[in-house]
């Protein structure tokens, strides 16, 4: 098998699982089998920021639930989990949008913007177009359109 149809098989499942842990958590999503073990919340939201970003839509709908479920969310937990610079954006990019929307999340609106260094790149791959930038998402080195809650979740 190359290495290429590797990558897409792999990339594949883990959509396909993040999908399924999502579902059973609430997003609006039909699980195709549930999970024996217990869900976490913060792993999930890390694993979810990165392998979403080749699927716009989980993505979107992990913002909406974080909308909903901010307060379950340990955001020290999910800054320690980051392993670098990346995810730390991410992160804070995630946080910062919550924190605009929800009120247990508002504290993380506080944490300093521009983590990028001045570099902004494409959130999600392949690029996906848009009118206007989201400024949260933005303000922290990610290029992507505006995103609201769909209430969904």
């Amino acid at each position: 098998m190359p290495i290429s149809e590797l990558r897409e098989l792999v990339d594949k499942r883990l959509l396909d699982f993040v999908w399924n842990e999502w579902a059973q958590m609430g997003i609006l999503a039909t699980p195709r089998f549930e999970s024996p073990w217990a869900a976490d919340p913060e792993a999930l939201l890390l694993l979810t920021l990165e392998t979403g970003r080749s699927d716009p839509r989980v993505f979107d709908e992990t913002l909406d639930w974080l909308t909903v479920n901010g307060g379950l969310v340990s955001q020290q937990r999910l800054r320690n989990l980051c392993v670098d610079d990346d995810d730390r954006k991410l992160v804070d990019a995630m946080l910062a949008w919550g924190g605009a929307r929800q009120p247990a999340l508002r504290s993380a609106r506080v944490r300093a913007a521009g983590g990028g260094g001045g570099e902004v790149q494409q959130l999600f791959y392949p690029s996906v177009r848009f009118a206007a930038p989201d400024p949260i998402f933005e303000a922290h080195g990610w290029l992507r359109g505006p995103a609201e809650p769909s209430g969904n979740s």
